[in-house]
């Protein structure tokens, strides 16, 4: 019997584990799933390289699926081309960088909505999803408030990639084509890199808005 490969699960600045709580309950039961909880969301001063640091810890030497979203897609991109048993590379609503570049590179090509951070001394920021509108819907918003947003170590943003894991490994992009964070186009452009591309009417948090089809797109990805 062939062993399904792992599914090793990214979340973005500010988030936490159980961002992917919806996603998992979407899942096929039986697959192996693990899901990273990045130092850059727990630690001041923690790096991209950190967060990538930890994702190859994740993954071992199993085969595995990484899938990112938002930040997360620059942590698989590092992470992913020095881990062997990397089949696949899953970017949802995520940059998707090469080398040289860093997620701020991406993000200021076409500016989306101001995000309402809070800066700390100590390099992290946080959000503050109360006095600020977020174009989200009810029970989107009411799935973000249900999760723990942390403070994020900002810097990781502005980091540039020393590996491009996507340049050898497969890879598929699903685009929020109503994203206000990460435009539309600068996703289809990035997707480019990618070798499947799937679209999804939705705003940023695709992975609490619509669960089923960012599972399903990690399905896909489990196929030879």
């Amino acid at each position: 019997m062939t062993v399904e490969p792992t599914i090793v699960l990214v979340h973005g600045a500010w988030g936490s584990p159980e961002m992917w709580d919806h996603v998992i309950e979407a899942l096929p039961p039986g697959v192996e799933i693990v899901v990273a909880d990045l130092p850059t969301c727990s630690r001041p001063g923690a790096s991209l390289q950190d967060d990538a640091a930890h994702v190859r810890d994740l993954v071992g030497d199993r085969r595995a699926i990484l899938v990112g979203h938002s930040y997360g897609g620059a942590v698989i991109t590092e992470a992913g081309g020095q881990c062997s048993g990397v089949e696949h590379l899953v970017y949802v609503a995520a940059v998707m960088p090469d080398v040289g570049e860093s997620m701020f590179d991406w993000l200021s090509k076409r500016p989306g909505v101001e995000m309402p951070m809070v800066f700390a001394d100590d390099g992290t920021c946080t959000l503050d999803l109360e006095t600020v509108g977020v174009p989200y819907d009810e029970v989107t918003m009411a799935r973000l408030r249900a999760v723990r947003l942390r403070p994020f170590a900002i810097g990781a943003v502005m980091e540039p990639l020393a590996t491009a894991a996507w340049s050898t490994v497969r890879s598929s992009y699903v685009v929020a084509s109503e994203d206000t964070l990460i435009h539309p186009e600068t996703q289809r452009e990035m997707a480019a890199r990618a070798g499947v591309i799937a679209e999804v009417a939705a705003e940023h948090q695709v992975i609490l808005s619509h669960p089923e089809r960012v599972a399903d797109a990690i399905v896909q990805a489990m196929r030879p």
